[in-house]
């Protein structure tokens, strides 16, 4: 039962992980270009844009999720599916 448990969890956590890959890619064509010189405006740009935040954030769950299910499984079984 755990075993199954520990897939679904990695499952999820693949998703969240690629899902939030491809909306950053999204988010970040909203997002000024970078500079040689990096100014305050484009960091605040990065740091006030919502949809780039919770792109990041899902990455963060999903590899928390990922790290959940290594305590059920070895990474063997467990990292195929991330």
């Amino acid at each position: 039962m755990k075993e199954a448990f520990a897939v679904i969890i990695a499952f999820a956590g693949s998703f969240f992980t690629n899902y939030s890959t491809y909306l950053q890619k999204k988010a970040v064509d909203t997002l000024p270009r970078m500079e040689i010189r990096t100014s305050w405006q484009v960091v605040r740009r990065f740091v006030t844009n919502i949809p780039w935040i919770s792109a990041m954030a899902m990455d963060g769950f999903g590899t928390a999720l990922y790290l959940v299910a290594l305590i059920f499984l070895p990474v063997s079984i467990v990292e195929p599916y991330y």
